[in-house]
Order: structure tokens, then C-alpha cells, then sequence
């Protein structure tokens, strides 16, 4: 009788309501909204932190990211709306900011939220019909101003005749978008559809000052530098505005060179469409015609814009995103750029030396699989290599910056009939992104199943799809869109057979390899709950009414089960499939005995619309929840037990094991309630924050270890349960790897593998002739060189023979020559040293007698 504990495992979706929904919090790690929570995705390791970040009926409108990439803004929609601001990457809160009023305004919510480029103030915008611009000091959490920045008399209202795609608040006319000065935070831009209104803070005030632009419709905006802002327009225009006003603009061409391709979706996705007649796959040409002819209708847009230290990336409803960047033409007066080739380029600078131009630099394709996918949210890394793309189909895409260098001077030059100066692209690059997430659904979620034999889950959606979700490893293993919407799915057990619910009929599908083959269709029109046995023997469709049964093998018709006077919105089978339980719009709940086809027990409450109606594994006891806001307990036609939910419980589920209950809400959360309770009017409960908007589904693993919900917001939240009672117990389950393949495509594949065999032994075979030819050819160089080599060692040798005799003679030789050279010196020495020894004795003589001569005499005299 405790509480069940669940964790988030995965959550498959993305909140689409919200203008900027997708940020980078550093170069591998993106941050997004789904339902409530934030999700913290790793790109690079395809990793999920899962932060919940808005508890009760509030929800997300708004989110921004501060320069620094250390805080993250989330606005929180309610009866006084607030801004809360957390820290990165631990989401610690730091700050509660709330709005100015007592919460007697009409608007409960932000729009829009910028932070300034010191991350010290947070500018929010209000929605209407107030439109109130708050400024704050967010880390004095103080409202510093109040402005209303938006009135029917202050701005002409411009109505556009295509109002598809638009949020309500640009159907309204109302402000689209704000932003701070990226050198000046106290300076606020905001944008509507026809103006560009700037507010400059001073003294406690907000003073405005409008920026005269041209007519056009706009549709977003951002800060290029102190001085300029770039705005994107409905007509595939980018203006580049000063305070004085334009100063140029850039023609977007969104114009395909490439083909348009579905083939490059998620990696593991099989995607499939199916057309009208019959429930089969388009050809990808005939999915490009789709894709031409539906561009061809739709209006070329500007949806999103974002600037680089050297460029602009432009994205748009046309498949495709475009990097512009920054060039300098020559010095020169200011000039005219028109349409040249792939570039479209309009200019007009009277205030400065030489004007400054953008050129199409890189074109990044999406493979989406929405025909032409509109982009909704653009992010740049911080180092500028990388960008993300969302889009209004709820997938992420990421393209390749960095390749992109920096661009070249624009080829200018006169033409002959005068006029502007055209440009000639010299490195345009085109890309195909790379899917980041899953292909989520996009549109309510109207249907959820799965099965005990294979990790399967499988979700039906408005946006006219059916996709089997693997719940174990939270990938999407196929995708297969119809040209009407399922109202209601099904799985079988064994996880080989879906059952889907169309307004025309109801239709029973193998699930193959790579595809949804249809097998059966029932005249069920408008089904809008179907439902396969526990046993997988029978499935039981609603049809108005009245509820049949189907046998899953012979598809006769067991029975035809009728008694509510409403429509029914809920069906469930007993564990051994001996009860089924049925709850509508009537007010009744019933309990069916299957094995006799008749109402055993009966409970009605007029002017309640019930949603949903499980029982215990016995199939005693009913639970029942619907519009009146109380859980009820349900035995023998009576209720034993009512708990107030304080709010409509739309869903409810239970375990396999009947000790774990739990119940969906109306504003998206995930209640674990006490069971079974301990009390008459027990509900206690432990509240999960999950999704945005009402649980519209939600069933558990045959395992009892995960949790399954959808919403109306299109989100899929897999939960993981830990029931105190089984917390010892481990979980083993092990899953079956069969699939079903056609005999069409098995022998098909056959014959393709037979051919490739063949091909490949032909390959072999040649392959293995030209390696013996080539062996050969190798074998007769490899000798002629051995012989050429072995002669050329021969005549070296000789020749180094040779060389060593007359180097021996040399040496004798030279050996000779020196001892007669040191003879003749010897001889030549000695004659020397004679002579040189008479030459002497002479003149010693010659100097005695002259000597002599001279003293005697002298000597005499002295004497």
C-alpha cells in the first residue's frame, strides 16, 4: 500500500508554442523545452537530462539564454506570471522574478525574454492585450520599469492576408519579438508586425523612439552590432535598419539547386507515406512533387534569423536555412546589387564610405519529414562552427559553420546597360544538416500501445502519423504518415500486428521490417478506442456507440456490445481478458463479461463525462475518472470509494500486478497515487511534473517497469517505476527478435541477395585474374631487375678490382717517388751545408787577416 516511485527515462518531443526553444548551452550540449521540463541533450554522446522546471497547471512561454552562457531564463505562464532564473549547467534557482499587478491582468504570460549582454538585466515582454515591457534588475530582483509598448492607437495594425503557421499572437498584430543592445543593456528593441520600436532606459523610465522603416510585413528580428539590427520580413526580405532607418537589404533566396530528399532523416528511422487508395509508400520523386508543388503554394518567409561575428543565418518555411556573410565591395559610391545568378543582394548605404554587402555563402538543407518544414528556432555555437535548427515539426537539426570561411571581396562589375552592379558567387556550399533528435510527433497524441514480446511503444498523432518508439533505448524505429488522421492504435502482444482507427474505417496492419502492410480493414467508421486482448486472441473497436469484438485470427465479428447512449472513451481488458471495462461521454461505466457477452455491472452518472475506467486483476473493482474531478471506486454497480483530485483527471493506469496506480491530469501532470488506498476517500499521491498540456494517453510496460504517456502537446514521456514491494526483485525480461517480413519482399531480397552473390563471385573471379595477371607482370619485372641488378654487381666488381690494382700501383709508386724526392734533398742538403760551411771559413780568414793588420800596429804603440 505504498506510493510507486518513477523516474523520467526518456522524453520524446519538443514544446513547439514556444518562439525560442532552442539554445546552446556549450559546443556539444543544446537545451530545449518538452512539456514542462527542460531537456539538457548531449549531441555527441545522444544523451538526455531530463529538469523539470514548471510544477502544477503553469507552464513554459518563454526562454532565454544570457551572453555568458551561465544563466537560463525560463518564463512560467499563470495568474501572475514570473521569470525564474537558474543556474548553468546545475539549474540551481537563483532567482523568482515576478510581474507587475496583482494578477488582475488579462495576459497571464511572457512572450518574449532577452537578457542584456553583461547578463545583468532581464527584459521580458508580456502578452495582450496589456503588452506590458518589464525591465529588471534580475540579480537585485528588482522590476526597475514598466512600459506598454503596444497599443491600436500607437501602431498601425497590419492584417496579412496568409495567417497560416502564425501564432495567435501574430494573427493578433501584437508583439512578435524583443531584444537588448549588445553594447548597450539598457537599450530594448521590440518588434511587431509593422514596426521596429527601440526603449531606452533613463531615470526609471523607458523612453521610446521609433525607427522609420519601410511597409513591410515583419516576422523576427536581431542585433547585429551597437548601431544596427537585422529584420527578417514575410516576403523573404532581410532589412538592415539603423536608427536613421534601412540602410539595406538582402533579397533571401531560398531557391532549391539541390533536390529536395527525404533519404536523409534520423539513421535508424524507416520513413514511410501512404496514400489515399491504399496503405503503401510514395516514391521520393513523388514526394519531391509534393514538396515543389507545396512550396509553390505557400508564401516564402523570413521565420527566423540569427547573426555571427561574419554573418547572418536566415531560415524560412522553405526546407532550407542561408548563411549570408559580410563582404566589402570596392571603394566607390554607393551602389545597387540586384539578382545574379544564386546571390540576391540589394544595398543602399548614402551615409557610409563604401557599402557594406552580404553574399549567399552557404545553403544547409533539411531532410524533414514534413515535405517543405518551416524553421522555427536557429542557435549558433559559442565558437561559431556549429548551428541547430528547429523546426515547427518538432525535429533538430545540426549544419556545419566552420567549413564557411571568411568571404572573399564580391566580383563587381558595370553592366553594359547601366543600372546596379551584379556579383558573381565564387565558393557557394550547400550541406545537408544531420538529424539531432528523434523525428517527434508534432501534432496531440490520440493513441498509445504496446506489447510484452518486444520493447515496443507505439503512438498514433494528429499530425497523421503512426511511429513504433523502442522504449528501452528511446529511438524511433518507424515512421509511416497517412493521408488522414488515426484517431486510435493498438499493438498486439506479440508486437506483429497494429490495429489503427480512421474515420472511415478501422484497419488491421503487419508490422514489417521497414513498413506498416495493410492486411484487413474493418467498416468501423470513426474509431476512436480499439484495443487488442491481453491474450492477443481479440480486439475490441469502437464504432459510435456500440462496442465490437473482433476475433484476431478469423476476423468474424464475436459480438456486438451495446448500452451507452454516448460516445466511448475508454477501453480496458481484464488481465485474463474475462472482463472488459468501458467508460464514455454518457456518464456510464460497464463491465462486460466477455465470456458471455453480457453487462455485469453498471454504474451511471448523468452530466459526468468519463475518460477513463481501469479495474483491479480480478476484475471486481473499477476505477473511474472523468469531467466531475473525483476518483472513483466502483464495485458491484456501487461506489464504495470517492477521492477529490482537486483538478480532472483525464487518465488513469495500472499495474500488471494491481499494487501501482497511476492517474494523468488535465494540465499534464503524473500523479502516483497510493494503491490501493487505505482509506474511503484516500488520495494520496505523489505529482511528477511531465507535460504542457492534458494526458490525452497512458498505459505501463508488460513488466510493470516503465510508464507511458501522451499529451496534447505532442510529447511522449517514458517513466521508469520503482515500487517499494519490488525493489528486491529484479526484472528479467527478455524480448523476442523476430520480425515479419512479406514473401514478396523475402523473396525479392532473395533474389537480390542471389544476384549480389553472383555478382560477387564474379568480382572474386575477376579480381583473382587480375591479381595473378599482375603477379605475373610483377614476377618477369621482379627478375629482369634481379638480372639487371646481378650485372651491374659484376661489372662493379670488376671495375672495383681494377680501381684497387691501380691504386696499389699508385701507391708503389708514389712510395718510390718519395724515397728518391727525400734522396735528392738529402744530397742537396749536404752540398748546401758544405758550401755553406767553406763559404764561411772564408770569410772568417778574410775578417782575421784584415783584423790582424789593424791592431798590430795599435798594439805596438800602446806597447
Amino acid at each position: 500500500m505504498s506510493i510507486a516511485s518513477v523516474t523520467h527515462g526518456h522524453v520524446l518531443g519538443i514544446k513547439k508554442n514556444v518562439k525560442e526553444n532552442l539554445f546552446f548551452a556549450d559546443e556539444s550540449t543544446i537545451i530545449y523545452p518538452a512539456g514542462n521540463n527542460l531537456i539538457v541533450s548531449n549531441i555527441e554522446q545522444k544523451s538526455q537530462r531530463v529538469v523539470p522546471v514548471v510544477a502544477g497547471p503553469e507552464t513554459i512561454t518563454a526562454l532565454a539564454l544570457a551572453p555568458d552562457r551561465h544563466i537560463f531564463a525560463v518564463g512560467e505562464k499563470g495568474e501572475r506570471p514570473s521569470i525564474t532564473v537558474y543556474d548553468l549547467p546545475n539549474f540551481r534557482k537563483r532567482r523568482t522574478l515576478m510581474a507587475t499587478g496583482d494578477g488582475s491582468q488579462i495576459s497571464k504570460s511572457f512572450t518574449s525574454i532577452a537578457f542584456s549582454y553583461d547578463s545583468k538585466y532581464v527584459a521580458a515582454q508580456m502578452g495582450g492585450p496589456e503588452w506590458l515591457l518589464h525591465f529588471y534588475s534580475w540579480e537585485k530582483g528588482k522590476l526597475v520599469a514598466v512600459e506598454c509598448t503596444y497599443t491600436a492607437t500607437t501602431i498601425k495594425r497590419v492584417e496579412s492576408s496568409d495567417s497560416s503557421g502564425k501564432s495567435d499572437q501574430q494573427q493578433q498584430g501584437g508583439i512578435l519579438q524583443i531584444g537588448i543592445n549588445p553594447e548597450d543593456g539598457t537599450e530594448i528593441s521590440v518588434l511587431t508586425e509593422s514596426a521596429l520600436n527601440l526603449y531606452k532606459y533613463s531615470e526609471g523610465t523607458l523612453r521610446p523612439k521609433n525607427i522609420p522603416i519601410r511597409l513591410k510585413v515583419f516576422s523576427c528580428h536581431s542585433w547585429l552590432t551597437g548601431e544596427r539590427l537585422a529584420i527578417g520580413t514575410r516576403d523573404s526580405y532581410v532589412l538592415i535598419v539603423d536608427r536613421r532607418g534601412t540602410v539595406g537589404e538582402i533579397a533571401v533566396d531560398f531557391s532549391r539547386t539541390t533536390p529536395h530528399s527525404n533519404s536523409f532523416l534520423h539513421p535508424n528511422l524507416i520513413h514511410t507515406r501512404s496514400n489515399v487508395s491504399e496503405i503503401s509508400t510514395h516514391s521520393m520523386s513523388e514526394i519531391h512533387d509534393i514538396g515543389a508543388s507545396t512550396l509553390a503554394r505557400t508564401e516564402v518567409c523570413v521565420t527566423s534569423l540569427v547573426p555571427t561575428s561574419r554573418a547572418i543565418i536566415v531560415g524560412g518555411n522553405a526546407g532550407m536555412v542561408c548563411v549570408y556573410e559580410h563582404s566589402i565591395p570596392t571603394q566607390g559610391d554607393p551602389v545597387e546589387l540586384h539578382e545574379s545568378h544564386d546571390v540576391s543582394i540589394v544595398v543602399r548605404a548614402p551615409s557610409v564610405s563604401g557599402s557594406s554587402a552580404y553574399r549567399l555563402a552557404k545553403r544547409l538543407f533539411l531532410p524533414s519529414d514534413d515535405p517543405i518544414p518551416e524553421v522555427q528556432a536557429l542557435a549558433v555555437s559559442a565558437s561559431e562552427g556549429h548551428v541547430v535548427i528547429g523546426l515547427t515539426t518538432s525535429q533538430i537539426f545540426l549544419g556545419t559553420l566552420s567549413s564557411t570561411q571568411s568571404a572573399p571581396t564580391t566580383n563587381l562589375a558595370m553592366p553594359t546597360g547601366g543600372g546596379g552592379v551584379k556579383g558573381q558567387p565564387t565558393d557557394l556550399q550547400e550541406q545537408k544538416c544531420e538529424p539531432v533528435s528523434q523525428p517527434y510527433h508534432h501534432g496531440a497524441i490520440t493513441g498509445l500501445g504496446t506489447c510484452c514480446r518486444r520493447p515496443l511503444m507505439i503512438s498514433c498523432s494528429a499530425d497523421r502519423s503512426i511511429r513504433i518508439w523502442n522504449y528501452m533505448t528511446g529511438v524511433c524505429e518507424l515512421v509511416k504518415y497517412f493521408p488522414e488522421e488515426p484517431h486510435s492504435v493498438s499493438l498486439h502482444p506479440s508486437g506483429l500486428y497494429v490495429l489503427a482507427g480512421f474515420s472511415d474505417k478501422l484497419r488491421l496492419m503487419n508490422l514489417l521490417i521497414d513498413d506498416l502492410r495493410l492486411f484487413r480493414e474493418f467498416s468501423v467508421r470513426g474509431c476512436r478506442e480499439c484495443k487488442f486482448s491481453n491474450g492477443g486472441h481479440m480486439f475490441a473497436a469502437v464504432h459510435g456507440n456500440m462496442i465490437q469484438l473482433y476475433s484476431t485470427w478469423t476476423f468474424e465479428t464475436i459480438a456486438n456490445l451495446k448500452g451507452h447512449n454516448g460516445k466511448v472513451r475508454s477501453l480496458y481488458w481484464s488481465p485474463d481478458d474475462s472482463v472488459l471495462v468501458s467508460a464514455g461521454q454518457d456518464g456510464a461505466v460497464y463491465t462486460w463479461n466477455v465470456m458471455e457477452f453480457k453487462r455485469e455491472n453498471e454504474y451511471i452518472l448523468k452530466g459526468c463525462s468519463y475518460t477513463s475506467a481501469v479495474c483491479t486483476p480480478n476484475g471486481r473493482v473499477v476505477y473511474a475518472v472523468g469531467s466531475d474531478r473525483l476518483l472513483k471506486e466502483i464495485s458491484d454497480s456501487t461506489v464504495t470509494s470517492e477521492a477529490e483530485a482537486n483538478t480532472v483527471l483525464t487518465q488513469l493506469a495500472i499495474s500488471q500486478s494491481g499494487r501501482m496506480m497511476f492517474a494523468g491530469t488535465s494540465y499534464g501532470a503524473i500523479r502516483s497515487l497510493r494503491f490501493p488506498p487505505v482509506a474511503v476517500n484516500d488520495h494520496e499521491h505523489q505529482e511528477h511534473i511531465a507535460h504542457s498540456g492534458a494526458v490525452t494517453k497512458f498505459c505501463i510496460s508488460s513488466d510493470d517497469g516503465f510508464l507511458f504517456s501522451g499529451s496534447e502537446d505532442g510529447c511522449l514521456l517514458i517513466f521508469k517505476i520503482s515500487a517499494r514491494e519490488d525493489r528486491k526483485r529484479e526484472r528479467s525480461q527478455v524480448f523476442a527478435d523476430e520480425i515479419l517480413i512479406t514473401r514478396s519482399d523475402l523473396e525479392e531480397k532473395t533474389v537480390v541477395m542471389t544476384e549480389l552473390k553472383r555478382t560477387l563471385e564474379e568480382l572474386k573471379l575477376e579480381h583473382e585474374y587480375q591479381l595473378r595477371l599482375k603477379d605475373m607482370n610483377y614476377n618477369e619485372k621482379i627478375k629482369e631487375i634481379t638480372e639487371k641488378c646481378s650485372q651491374e654487381i659484376e661489372a662493379l666488381k670488376i671495375s672495383t678490382s681494377v680501381l684497387r690494382s691501380e691504386k696499389d700501383r699508385e701507391e708503389v709508386k708514389q712510395q718510390d717517388e718519395l724515397m728518391q724526392m727525400r734522396t735528392n734533398f738529402a744530397q742537396e742538403l749536404h752540398v748546401i751545408e758544405t758550401f755553406s760551411m767553406l763559404l764561411n771559413v772564408a770569410n772568417y780568414l778574410n775578417l782575421r787577416e784584415g783584423c790582424g793588420s789593424e791592431i798590430q800596429p795599435r798594439t805596438d804603440a800602446r806597447i
